[in-house]
């Protein structure tokens, strides 16, 4: 004779099974995002930090088309005076 189980308890299994697959894909997803990308702005402080120089409003206004000229300036002087330190946050 076959052992029977009663819906209640499938249910119980089902579930189980179910949380113990969601635990283990979410740990694949925590894996996957430890290389994260730098947001410009944050890219733009290690920028500054490296060449001594405040750029805490051109943080703030990163995404106006006119704080955009210092910006590249801060970019270039930096390529220029620091190459390692450049490739290093920007990567180009």
């Amino acid at each position: 004779m076959a052992y029977k189980k009663s819906p209640a308890s499938f249910m119980k299994h089902r579930s189980n099974a179910v949380g113990y697959m969601a635990v283990g894909s979410s740990f694949h997803l925590d894996t996957d995002k430890k290389e994260e990308k730098l947001t410009k702005a944050q890219k733009l402080t290690m920028a500054g930090a490296a060449l001594d120089k405040d750029v805490s409003f051109e943080v703030k206004t990163i995404d106006d088309p006119r704080s955009s000229r210092s910006v590249v300036e801060i970019k270039k002087q930096l390529k220029k005076e620091k190459p390692k330190k450049y490739q290093e946050i920007y990567g180009e």
